[in-house]
Parts: C-alpha cells; sequence; structure tokens
C-alpha cells in the first residue's frame, strides 16, 4: 500500500528507521483488522447462540445502560423482556 508506493518511488529506501516505522504501522493496522474481524466473528455466534436459546431459565435484573429492570436469560444472558408488576413484587423491586 503506502509503503509499497513509497519504497518503489525511492523515497524511503536508503532510511531504515522511515521503513521499520512504516512496516510496525502496518503490522499493527493488520492486527487491528484481525481483531476486530475476530470481534464481528464473535458477535455473529452469540447472537445465534442467543436466538436459538429456549430461554428455560431467566432472572430480573436492574440493567444500569436503560436504567430499568429487566428479564435476562439465565443461560445465554440474552434480555429477553419486561418483568411483570407481580414478578417486580417478587424479586423485591416493587
Amino acid at each position: 500500500m503506502v509503503i509499497n508506493t513509497c519504497l518503489s518511488q525511492g523515497f524511503f529506501e536508503d532510511n531504515p528507521v522511515i521503513v521499520k516505522i512504516l512496516l510496525m504501522g502496518e503490522d499493527k493496522k493488520k492486527k487491528i483488522n484481525d481483531i476486530k474481524d475476530t470481534i464481528k466473528s464473535l458477535k455473529t455466534d452469540l447472537q445465534e447462540l442467543q436466538n436459538t436459546c429456549t430461554h428455560s431459565e431467566d432472572t430480573i435484573k436492574f440493567h444500569p445502560k436503560t436504567n430499568s429492570v429487566r428479564k435476562i436469560c439465565n443461560i445465554c444472558q440474552k434480555i429477553i423482556g419486561y418483568p411483570t408488576e407481580d414478578e417486580l413484587r417478587e424479586n423485591d423491586f416493587i
């Protein structure tokens, strides 16, 4: 990319320090892209598992991001809805 263009035009071939810095930047960029790809793949895997879960066990928990109480599956940790008024009472939220 940028390194190949610069090297092919002879800009940095006589300065090994600049070449090393540019190569390190490319290595970091590749590693960052690899990490992002892995995260995306893991998020997809998580979503597939959560979508196929039966949500047979749930817990009522306070959800700080939304400042509300939600039902969360104990198995897959997916937010599956809002508790009823009775469920809120049973879990000491009311």
